[in-house]
């Protein structure tokens, strides 16, 4: 490969010197490029002239000795000798230049010794020369000694080194002019940039409202760019303004603040950067970004300053309008009402809001920075590890997980998150929305169970895939829609839109399908949208069943809509059970009538015009608690229902009747005259007086109002009739409440004969101990009914308990321990027997406080109840038992006095026993 530096070197000078060379020495010379091209050349032995070169094999001896063996030479020799194939000895200079080896100078053609003649004839032969010629022409070729050779060469490799020299000067010469143009463009290149640079730094500092300053200290000279004259309102073509000028740029605080961060910088060189308020010369506030520095010499010194101002006025409105907007969107935040929580990129929390951490229990810095992970039920970990990744990557997500409370209960969260990028559209954060279903997921269960009988059936349906076009003509349906909607496919596929559907879950579908059609329009609408629609659905023999389809666009391969497809499900037994739930949270699920919130949503629609007169009927049962507390709740509950029939069967069917607590009722009668209500409400009234519970006459009290005008309240309505039913009640509620007492004692007696005959006989020993003790005769009186329904209370205990012939077990005692507590609150109830009730209730209380109920002592047991403890205890004594005989007279007064003074009270004891038993 020729090398570039030979298009440098000045042949035309080097044949000079090469051929003064000849001339002076007698030796040929010539230079070769490394492939063997002739470069130069100063003379030639005749016998290669006219014979070697000419013929082409040895010619190509020439070239190989030229180039293969010259190239072959031994490095780092400043020359060669070496003999050619064609028998003459050659000398070879290499020309090295800047490291480069670019040519070879050849010379020679000569002998260091006579030559082998016969060797030269033997080649004339085989090359075909002739032979004299040939050997007249080998006798020019001299034959010198080395000795001479050496200082030829010396001679030779000094005009080399002028070549080398020569081409060198000529190469630094080219270099450095190339160099100087380079570097004459890179200026012009670097002067237009630099203009460039300071237009477009002016400009630059015009579009950001960027003004530029500069303080000699030495000269006091101080310099402004444009941009800050115009910043502060005034001409740049006009002087600095003047110190006191200056100084009114600024508020007062601001312009302390620049001058005492100048002081420190001309003073110390500390920089400053600072957010300053001014005052323009038009009179107008706004606010600058300012930042200054020291200048300095080689050696440190500040010898100026130097410093620039932003405009940052319309920075700051919208920082302020930013702060108002987050601190309005704090407080929508703190009180949102559904649970938010942010996340950074491993799923740890960033932020939460209050209805989170009141949903969980959690205080804020015991959620801030924790694994959300942390907070879910356990099995739920390792899904959410998983997705959470999935979630990152598509950028939203919803979801159903079970999380734990702070204190370890278990609720259902929907959860539905997003991702936030930052402006680098890299992961910020992310944002959920969290909501507490958990008694959703209850209802959802209720459903489930109360489905479970049609599990089999709902495990052997399969649901109906379909398309249709946009006319809703069925284009296909799955094979499932034969068991579905009981007919053959070619049949369904037949039937018009018309004839599968009720008319208004047509009128529905149509709408929907409009409003999915309109979507369309908007390009941000979700292509792969679904919607879900509920329909009644005729079947192939008539019937109706509801179905839920799941519904789509459809579309052709260039995303053009040509029609909807979907999925279908048989509902109806969940519409049916559905239905049964609204009928429960409708009703009252004892009497089947209507509940108290079903009663005031339809106040709400009554309550019109067209409604006038409005009259309200209020009913309430009374004895209830005296009947639940006697007979049991299942004899209150057959009150209630019995009272409820008898209420439906005195009204009409257009009347509103509803259970508002427990033993109270409300009649509605729209379009009802005072007169006509009260018809209404004594009619219940004479029902209720021929029904019988548990051998006690039903009583109903009741009280009504009517509304005439819209101008009256039908809330004050309804509270007169609340009021006038209670003031009936006070008329009722004694006799009835007697006329109960007295058949829960005849009751107790039927139940147990023995707790007849021992209620008898503690009668007729407390209104002894009475006389004894000189009570007068009404008082005496109330100790024998005192004494008589001492044990009322026991009417609540079990009939095979108080008839058990054995003893009692612990359960069984603590059941008749509480028979005092039962009649205390059986004979409060009523005015003829709340004195007694006390004393009912303490008959069981001991001298020394170790009785029952309420452990009381000595005399803070009413005596009547000490005189009942003592008749109580001396007939149980001597009554006999089925599995024990009964003490003598004798020996119960042995066992009272024993007991005198810490079960009885002893002043009783001795009554009893030395004024009533041994006299």
């Amino acid at each position: 490969m020729k090398s570039k530096i030979l298009n440098y070197v000045d042949f035309e000078k080097a044949n000079t010197l090469l051929e003064g060379f000849n001339k002076s020495t007698g030796f040929v010379t010539a230079i070769l490029d490394l492939d063997g091209n002739i470069l130069s050349k100063s003379g030639w032995r005749q016998i290669c002239t006219d014979f070697h070169r000419i013929n082409p094999e040895t010619a190509l001896n020439c070239t190989i000795s030229d180039t293969k063996l010259a190239n072959k030479t031994r490095e780092n020799k400043k020359y060669n000798f070496y003999k050619c194939v064609n028998g003459l000895i050659d000398i070879q200079i290499p020309i090295v230049i800047r490291g480069e080896h670019i040519a070879n100078l050849y010379s020679g053609q000569f002998f260091f010794e006579n030559p082998d003649v016969a060797f030269f004839k033997s080649q004339a032969k085989l090359y075909g020369f002739d032979e004299r010629s040939y050997l007249e022409a080998l006798e020019k070729v001299p034959v010198v000694s080395k000795e001479k050779v050496e200082v030829v060469m010396k001679y030779l490799l000094d005009i080399i080194q002028m070549i080398i020299e020569m081409t060198a000067e000529k190469l630094e010469q080219i270099e450095l002019n190339e160099a100087i143009k380079k570097s004459e463009a890179a200026l012009w290149d670097t002067q237009v940039k630099l203009q460039q640079n300071m237009d477009d730094l002016l400009e630059s500092q015009r579009i950001a409202h960027l003004g530029t300053w500069r303080l000699d200290l030495a000269t006091k000279q101080v310099v402004w760019s444009e941009e800050l004259y115009r910043m502060y309102g005034f001409d740049p073509t006009m002087p600095l303004p003047s110190f006191s000028e200056h100084m009114k740029l600024f508020t007062p605080e601001s312009w302390d603040k620049l001058s005492t961060s100048v002081e420190q910088t001309r003073t110390a060189g500390t920089p400053y950067e600072l957010e300053l308020e001014i005052v323009t010369s038009d009179g107008s506030n706004g606010w600058v970004w300012v930042r200054g520095e020291a200048l300095k010499d080689s050696n440190g010194n500040i010898t100026g300053l130097w410093g620039a101002a932003q405009d940052i006025t319309e920075r700051k409105k919208i920082e302020y309008k930013l702060k108002q907007s987050e601190e309005k969107f704090q407080l929508l935040f703190d009180k949102a009402p559904l649970g938010y929580l942010a996340l950074d990129s491993e799923g740890c929390f960033i932020e939460v809001n209050q209805k989170w951490l009141d949903t969980f229990g959690y205080k804020k810095e015991e959620v801030i920075g924790n694994w959300l992970g942390d907070f879910l039920c356990p099995e739920y970990v390792y899904a959410f590890r998983e997705r959470f990744q999935i979630f990152k990557a598509q950028g939203y997500i919803q979801s159903e997980v079970e999380m734990l409370k702070k204190d370890g209960r278990r609720i259902f969260i929907a959860f539905e998150g997003k991702i936030a990028y930052g402006s680098d559209g890299e992961f910020k954060q992310t944002h959920g929305i969290m909501q507490d279903i958990t008694e959703q997921r209850k209802t959802e269960k209720a459903l489930i169970e109360s489905e479970s009988k049609y599990r089999r059936i709902t495990e052997n349906m399969s649901d109906v895939v379909w398309t249709t076009d946009l006319n809703l003509n069925t284009t296909y349906v799955s094979p499932s829609a034969e068991k579905l909607f009981g007919e053959s496919i070619q049949t369904y596929l037949t039937r018009s839109v018309e004839e599968k559907f009720v008319p208004a879950s047509l009128r529905e579908i149509h709408l929907v399908l409009a409003e999915e059609l309109e979507k369309e329009n908007d390009p941000a609408s979700d292509k792969k949208r679904t919607r879900i629609i509920e329909a009644e659905h005729y079947r192939g023999d008539g019937s109706i069943i509801w179905v839920s389809m799941h519904v789509a666009i459809l579309r052709d391969e260039n995303g053009e809509v040509i029609g909807f497809q979907g999925v279908t499900r048989d509902i109806t037994m969940r519409k049916k059970v559905e239905r049964e739930l609204l009928y429960l949270s409708n009703h009252d699920h004892l009497t089947g009538l209507y509940n108290r919130r079903f009663l005031e949503e339809e106040l709400r629609r009554l309550d019109t015009k067209k409604t006038l007169p409005l009259s309200i009927i209020m009913c309430d049962v009374n004895g209830l608690k005296l009947v639940n507390d006697s007979f049991g709740h299942d004899s209150g509950d057959t009150l209630l229902k019995n009272a409820a029939e008898i209420i439906r069967k005195a009204c009409r069917e257009e009347d509103l009747i509803a259970r508002i607590g427990g033993d109270e009722f409300v009649v509605v009668l729209p379009n009802t005259t005072a007169n006509e209500s009260v018809k209404v409400a004594n009619h219940i009234k004479e029902l209720a007086s021929k029904e019988m519970v548990a051998n006690i006459e039903l009583s109903i009290s009741y009280g009504y109002d009517t509304k005439m005008n819209d101008k009256q309240s039908i809330i004050e309505t309804i509270a007169n009739a609340e009021n006038y039913m209670y003031r009936h009640k006070l008329y009722e509620r004694s006799s009835i409440r007697s006329k109960t007492i007295d058949l829960i004692m005849n009751t107790l007696f039927e139940k147990s004969k023995r707790e007849a005959a021992h209620s008898s006989r503690v009668s007729n020993i407390c209104q002894a101990i009475a006389s004894k003790m000189n009570f007068n005769k009404d008082e005496v009186n109330q100790m024998k009914i005192a004494g008589l329904i001492h044990d009322i209370g026991k009417i609540g205990v079990d009939e095979k308990i108080l008839n058990k012939p054995g003893s009692l077990t612990m359960d069984e005692r603590r059941d008749i321990e509480r028979h005092p507590e039962t009649g205390w609150r059986l004979l409060s109830s009523t005015n003829e027997f709340s004195e007694l009730a006390q004393f009912v209730l303490n008959h069981h209380e001991k001298w020394d406080g170790s009785g029952y109920p309420n452990g009381l002592k000595g005399e803070a047991i009413q005596l009547e109840a000490r005189i009942i403890c003592v008749a109580d205890a001396y007939d149980a004594m001597t009554s006999d038992r089925s599995y024990r005989k009964g003490l003598t007279r004798e020996e119960a007064i042995k066992e009272l006095t024993r007991c005198s003074g810490t079960q009885f009270d002893p002043n009783i004891v001795d009554i009893l026993v030395n004024q009533i038993l041994m006299a």
